[in-house]
């Protein structure tokens, strides 16, 4: 027998009233009874108000339909955790089973299956590309009618040349790039999504997309008086954005300036990080960055000038470095 093990975390949790759960949302297990409404679901699901809430539980799926009339299926992966000492939740559903453990035991659950016989398979991640492949349309949608970013794009624009060449990094579906266009910018934008690049160039057809990861070089795009990172730098981990920093380097003028993006934290946030869209989980990688860290992996290549137009209750940071 074959136990997938799903690709994201669970939260266990009881909730006030069922309408501040989604259950359309994949991986969504609710029941009501005459004590409880009881809810469990991916963490990145969990409603706003819950009343008690137990988070950290990897699940495990029996593969295929179980038939009815099947016994001990069940009890078999239950006895198997049972004998090393792990707790379960279990799940049943028309088609199957789902076996729980908290996250600290998941790879002794895993042992443990391994030495009672079953196959334990992982189901994977699906990757950022993947991500903004998906959902491209979505994020255009929202943005070109979100002018948000206006006042600090208003901001950088006027700090450069007249008729700026800025490069885009990380564009996603070109909405930002085409404010930058209209504040008289000769925009380029380049992205890992090869569906987002699509949509930017049917939404701006005089401007120049290209399919390119940030961390690698693009130098053959020639040289920008401004670099865009409009929250792209999110889903680079601090090991990676000393390479990113680097392109950076090699297409700013001398003096050139850098616009970054971020979300102000430490580390991967786990709840923006592993969402499920249509029963597929995927992985975006979403990271949180401070001031610090960014000073630290671009040293030597940039040197901070100044946040712009800042705002302590903002989340999100927008900060001004120049090429060395």
């Amino acid at each position: 027998m074959t136990l997938e093990c799903l690709p994201f975390e669970f939260t266990v949790c009881q909730i006030e009233d069922v309408s501040d759960a989604d259950l359309t949302a994949p991986f969504t297990f609710f029941s009501c009874t005459d004590e409880e409404l009881s809810l469990v679901c991916p963490t990145d699901r969990v409603p706003a108000r819950t009343i008690n809430r137990v988070d950290n539980w990897r699940a495990f799926r029996i593969e295929g339909t179980l038939a009815f009339t099947m016994t001990g299926v069940l009890a078999g992966v239950a006895s198997a955790l049972a004998e090393d000492s792990i707790p379960i939740f279990a799940i049943s559903t028309y088609n199957t089973d789902y076996i729980l453990v908290k996250n600290e035991f998941l790879a002794k659950a895993k042992h443990s299956l391994y030495n009672s016989g079953y196959t334990v398979k992982d189901l994977p991640l699906k990757t950022i590309r993947d991500y903004y492949d998906k959902t491209a349309a979505d994020w255009a949608a929202r943005w070109y009618e979100d002018d948000s970013m206006l006042p600090y794009l208003k901001e950088f624009v006027s700090l450069l040349p007249e008729n700026p060449r800025i490069i885009d990094v990380g564009c996603g579906a070109g909405y930002e790039s085409m404010r930058l266009s209209g504040l008289g910018a000769d925009v380029v934008g380049i992205d890992i999504s090869p569906v987002s690049i699509q949509i930017a160039r049917e939404r701006n057809p005089h401007l120049d997309f290209h399919v390119l990861d940030m961390t690698k070089n693009y130098s053959e795009l020639g040289l920008f008086d401004g670099v865009a990172a409009i929250a792209s730098l999110i889903h680079l981990p601090n090991e990676r954005l000393c390479a990113a920093f680097e392109r950076m380097t090699e297409v700013l003028k001398p003096g050139g300036l850098a616009l970054i993006s971020v979300r102000h934290g430490v580390g991967k946030q786990t709840k923006q990080s592993y969402v499920t869209i249509d029963g597929e989980a995927y992985d975006r990688g979403f990271y949180a960055h401070t001031l610090d860290e960014l000073i630290e992996y671009s040293s030597g290549k940039l040197t901070f000038v100044q946040e712009l137009l800042p705002n302590e209750d903002d989340i999100w940071k927008q900060y001004l470095f120049r090429k060395i």
